[in-house]
């Protein structure tokens, strides 16, 4: 979408349903030529770094300035960025990073080395104006289905922390950690800059009692299983807000992977759950 259209959906929808902190959804592409073509190991050596105006980046900007023009700070403003991992699965297929990944890790830790510099190009120019007020960091790649938290260690974390430590040199926003898809660990990700972490739904990741170690000072946001929401009645949200409250999150939030068909009676009825405060999450 056009900037100023973005932004006038993004905060009609907050106002629509009462929220207090709207966060963009991560754009699942990177602004790259027409003409560039990832089908073999070896094109991951032809990745160029991307300035910070390059592509729908501009019309993000655009949007995020916009945004922050017409809500007068009535509502809190995330962007979502991936990480550079999952930056690079949006454009690159599976099958060629998984060959990557095995057989040719020079190839593979030169792209990631230039996704990471084209994020924090754009990371830099947004963070440099105040148009928002936080951070959600986008991450696929901590997932027993895609690789071990070894692995994960070695590979990928190196990249993620590199551009994390980035937006804390250039930015005293929060970072949010959202850690994306089914059998996720958090561990290698806890010592990493950040100050509040989630995952899409809590049943999708470990148990917050073996998880979180004493004295982590990170906040947890999530507890809403937006996948099943629009299958819900009106009283199974209820409950299932109910439900959240027992998860102890810090903060109620509903993930990116809302059905986009979801009724607006489904949402209203969300709301107006979420918004009875008889007993606050401890």
């Amino acid at each position: 979408m056009k900037g100023e259209s973005l932004a006038a959906a993004a905060l009609t929808f907050a106002a629509t349903y009462g929220m207090e902190l709207l966060r963009f959804p991560v754009v699942r592409d990177l602004p790259l030529g027409e003409q560039v073509s990832l089908d073999r190991p070896h094109d991951l050596t032809q990745l160029e770094v991307l300035k910070a105006h390059s592509g729908f980046w501009t019309e993000r900007l655009e949007a995020l300035r916009v945004a922050r023009k017409m809500s007068d700070k009535k509502v809190a403003l995330f962007e979502s960025v991936p990480g550079p991992w999952t930056a690079l699965s949006y454009v690159c297929s599976r099958g060629v990073l998984d060959t990557a990944e095995k057989s040719h890790t020079n190839f593979l830790g030169k792209a990631l080395e230039d996704v990471t510099s084209s994020l924090n190009n754009y990371l830099t120019e947004l963070l440099s104006k105040d148009w928002v007020d936080g951070l959600v960091v986008e991450i696929e790649s901590a997932s027993y289905e895609l690789r071990e938290p070894a692995v994960f260690e070695d590979v990928v974390k190196p990249h993620l922390k590199h551009m994390l430590n980035h937006i804390t040199k250039v930015s005293e926003v929060p970072i949010w950690l959202q850690v994306r898809g089914n059998r996720v660990y958090l561990d290698p990700l806890l010592d990493l800059p950040h100050q509040m972490v989630s995952w899409p739904h809590l049943s999708c990741g470990p148990k917050l009692e073996n998880t979180l170690p004493k004295g982590y000072k990170g906040r947890l946001a999530g507890g809403l299983n937006e996948q099943a929401l629009s299958d819900m009645s009106y009283q199974d949200i209820r409950m299932h807000v109910e439900e959240a409250r027992n998860h102890h999150v810090h903060m109620f939030c509903v993930g990116d992977q809302l059905p986009a068909d979801i009724s607006p009676r489904r949402l209203s009825a969300l709301a107006s759950f979420l918004q009875k405060r008889d007993r606050a999450p401890e």
